[in-house]
């Protein structure tokens, strides 16, 4: 076991399970219900030196492999990739992009204060999901994945770092930004059809308070 944060973690070295919730080397707050096989998309997409993507999967809530969803639904984006050589603390980012190659969403695992590990060998997998609540306009959107790695003594002094120090102190290993499409439609039933408008739906509330003139 190796230590990062004051908590312990299991090593990532492993024999791949399938169809299954991938618990055994999780470093998430929670299980990761891994879809199966026939779900995931090939992966013929280009290898670098340090990592290469082995499969992904775009699902609806019921881990079915799907492309076309409803407003306010939510996706599960699935990814794996296996390591060429020695890496520390591992860092994926996934991104959402219009038509117009507007950047409209991402985050990587830290922006989700999870406990990651301080290194992965070579020949280790690492598993990645993101669930999202598609609350954006009808249209059509690319996503992209990103893998990105920084120094363990780096990572454990993440909240004191200045953001463009913290920037530099990671290292991509993989990206691509095309992945594949997936598109929205408008929602069905009853009230108001379109959640929003513009491409977002940003998170907040609504008062209206009447005052009596009698």
């Amino acid at each position: 076991y190796s230590q990062i944060k004051g908590k312990k973690f299991a090593s990532l070295a492993l024999a791949i399970p399938q169809d299954d919730v991938f618990t055994q080397n999780s470093f998430s707050n929670r299980e990761i219900l891994w879809p199966a096989d026939k779900v995931f998309m090939p992966a013929h997409y280009p290898e670098t030196d340090q990592a290469k993507l082995t499969r992904f999967a775009i699902c609806n809530e019921k881990r079915e492999s799907c492309i076309d969803f409803a407003q306010g639904e939510q996706a599960y984006f699935y990814c794996e990739f296996q390591l060429k050589q020695n890496i520390g603390v591992p860092i994926i980012r996934m991104m959402i992009s219009n038509p117009f190659n507007v950047l409209v969403h991402a985050k990587n695992s830290l922006h989700h204060e999870m406990n990651l590990p301080e290194k992965v060998n070579q020949g280790d997998y690492i598993r990645f999901c993101r669930k999202i609540t598609l609350n954006l306009a009808p249209d059509e959107y690319v996503f992209g994945l990103a893998l990105k790695t920084m120094e363990a003594k780096d990572y454990v002094r993440l909240d004191k770092t200045d953001p463009e120090d913290f920037s530099r102190e990671k290292i991509q290993l993989w990206r691509y930004d095309q992945m594949a499409s997936f598109k929205i439609t408008p929602r069905g039933g009853k009230g108001v059809k379109k959640l929003h408008g513009g491409i977002c739906d940003l998170p907040g509330d609504c008062y209206i308070q009447l005052i009596s003139n009698t």
